[in-house]
């Protein structure tokens, strides 16, 4: 049985840890719960985790990624964490200042405990938790903050926080999945490019001292290979500068005001991957789109927030337009 590491509340107020058996995550908060504790926090301990490994090796778990803190940021899973853990203070009747205040304390990454002591102060001092977090835009999107206000003002923040949980759990969960599921292929082909790389630089010039020495008339494939070898390892320094130039200057078209709808256009438009960038796209507005209306967000300030999650601006046009029929339609009655 998983032995699980836990932060939590006590009935007193004070933040309490320990350690405990469960067959789940579940179950451990079903258990605490019965002693009074509400958890905020858990993870395996070192038991759990030799567990976890030996799970993950016949195959009962899925490796995820989060790129969000390699540099010392704040993950999106601390942030779905923290989500979870205020919503279960706050549904357990423990204030807003003092659930922030239990949560500061048990935060160990430093850069997301000095954003959460800055939340504490302005909610103490009288701010509503919407406009301390909007205060925050890199880590708490409009989605968030706006889900948070509408919570807010219906007087039901515990459940339109549980909902958001529930959201970004889920929609980081896949996107962790999509970028192990990546690592792979990119290194495959980062290791492939080396190796073509070294082949026309180094061996295939040796190879050529062969064939010239013994005189044969080789087939025209094998000599234009050997021209193209010839001619990389002459001017590699132009060519790998001519390729960043390239990806410098495709990137910048894809990402300007006129090349980016003709790129858009042109990956919906693929056979396999357009269909994929379709569904990942309209699913994630759907996702997004009934969330916010769930908690009570208007429905004009809903589009506009679910719009940005789309990728493809295509697909945004069409929203704006939806957008505007919705808008006309209220006018008119």
């Amino acid at each position: 049985m998983p032995l699980y590491a836990y932060k939590g509340i006590a009935p007193s107020g004070k933040a309490v840890s320990g350690t405990r058996d469960a067959e789940s995550p579940k179950v451990l908060r079903q258990v605490l719960r019965k002693d009074g504790v509400h958890v905020t926090s858990f993870d395996l301990s070192k038991g759990g985790k030799a567990a976890q490994a030996q799970n993950a090796k016949k195959g009962g778990l899925s490796r995820d990624v989060d790129l969000g803190g390699l540099l010392g940021g704040v993950k999106k899973s601390e942030i779905a964490a923290f989500t979870r853990q205020i919503a279960t203070l706050l549904r357990s009747g423990i204030p807003l200042a003092e659930s922030l205040g239990a949560l500061v304390e048990q935060q160990t990454n430093q850069r997301f405990k000095d954003l959460l002591s800055e939340v504490r102060t302005a909610v103490n001092e009288g701010t509503a938790l919407a406009d301390a977090l909007a205060k925050h835009p890199k880590l708490f999107d409009e989605l968030y903050v706006s889900m948070v206000r509408a919570g807010e003002l219906a007087g039901n923040l515990d459940e339109v926080l549980g909902r958001l949980a529930d959201f970004l759990e889920t929609t980081q969960k896949l996107k962790s999945k999509v970028q192990g599921a990546m690592i792979y292929p990119a290194i495959m082909v980062v290791i492939g490019t080396v190796i073509i790389t070294i082949l026309m630089v180094k061996v295939i010039p040796e190879i050529t001292k062969t064939f010239t020495q013994q005189g044969k008339t080789l087939p025209i494939n094998t000599r234009f290979l050997i021209a193209l070898s010839g001619f990389i390892g002459r001017n590699w320094l132009l060519i790998a500068g001519a390729v960043a130039v390239g990806i410098f200057a495709f990137t910048r078209w894809t990402m300007s005001a006129a090349g980016k709808p003709v790129w858009h256009r042109f990956v919906l438009g693929l056979p396999a991957l357009g269909q994929l960038a379709r569904t990942i796209n309209v699913s994630r507005f759907a996702r997004t789109l009934g969330t916010m209306l769930q908690s009570g967000v208007p429905m004009l300030r809903s589009l506009d927030a679910a719009k940005a999650t789309m990728g493809n601006v295509l697909l945004q046009r069409v929203v704006d337009d939806a957008k505007q029929a919705v808008t006309e339609a209220s006018h008119s009655r």
